[in-house]
């Protein structure tokens, strides 16, 4: 994988990463009652990432691999009062699957 093919990748994989952000804390607080533990977790996450200092791009495991765990808050998410959240959480996670599989390829 060329630098320009890898800098591509990380940037869909960033501007993923806080598409999840987004839609993550849209689907929690929607249905507050059942997601509230997820809502604040997923706060939490953004504050953090936020916070976090642009020396991560030059780790091996890059933004995408050090904020996992918001994809795991996305799958816990539910919303039953908006269906387009629904489709958001659909294609983001289809997006990040997208991702995981073309940097297992390029890197195996």
């Amino acid at each position: 994988m060329s630098k320009s093919e890898y800098f591509i990748l990380e940037a869909y994989s960033f501007a993923l990463l806080i598409a999840a952000f987004v839609v993550t804390i849209l689907l929690a607080s929607q249905s507050l009652r059942e997601n509230k533990v997820i809502l604040i977790s997923a706060i939490i996450y953004a504050v953090l990432f936020s916070m976090t200092s642009m020396t991560i791009l030059g780790y091996y495991l890059d933004y995408s691999r050090v904020y996992l765990d918001i994809y795991f808050l996305l799958l816990l998410s539910t919303s039953y009062s908006k269906r387009y959240l629904s489709y958001l959480k659909i294609i983001v996670m289809a997006g990040a699957s997208l991702a995981s599989i073309t940097y297992l390829l390029a890197h195996s």
